[in-house]
């Protein structure tokens, strides 16, 4: 049951529904690196390729990438579930990996002050539903960070290796 100050927002994308709260704490994680937001916003396809993450949405005035909503199990690219979203265990096994996902990650290049820093700003939403039965409810899977930390330290390193 929501509280009376708790804000429910409701993605309807592809069909599919992605459920989350913004005052439970979903927001987007920023990070600074040292380069320019022109280097960074080339080096952010390459990123998310490299991640294994699909391009769905591109919004170059907004210099945004998303993967749009995608559905998944045990892996998204490269990387186990688990390590991504915290869906909760049963029987000392992480849900996120048993679990059928439906999964949007959002990425956007912001110049700051400093003309030779750009602040990487993803959101990780995702949502988890035990696929093996009908029954059950839907579960919000809240982010780890590490997505998070991963495509700003891509993109860190890719921006700063084009500048040599």
């Amino acid at each position: 049951m929501m509280g009376p100050n708790q804000r429910r927002e409701t993605l309807m994308l592809e069909g599919a529904l992605l459920q989350y709260f913004p005052s439970a704490g979903t927001t987007p994680a920023e990070s600074e690196v040292r380069v320019p937001v022109a280097r960074a916003w080339q080096v952010l396809p390459e990123v998310y390729e490299q991640l294994a993450l699909p391009m769905n949405e591109i919004l170059g005035a907004q210099k945004q990438i998303g993967t749009g909503l995608i559905k998944a199990q045990g892996r998204v690219g490269r990387l186990s579930m688990s390590r991504l979203i915290d869906c909760g265990y049963t029987s000392g096994i992480s849900n996120a990996d048993a679990y059928a996902i439906n999964l949007m990650v959002r990425t956007q290049v912001v110049p700051t002050k400093d003309s030779s820093a750009t602040t990487v700003r993803t959101i990780v939403l995702a949502s988890g539903k035990q696929s093996s039965t009908g029954g059950g409810g839907t579960v919000s899977c809240p982010s780890s960070g590490e997505l998070e930390r991963q495509i700003a330290k891509l993109v860190g390193e890719r921006g700063a290796a084009k500048s040599e």
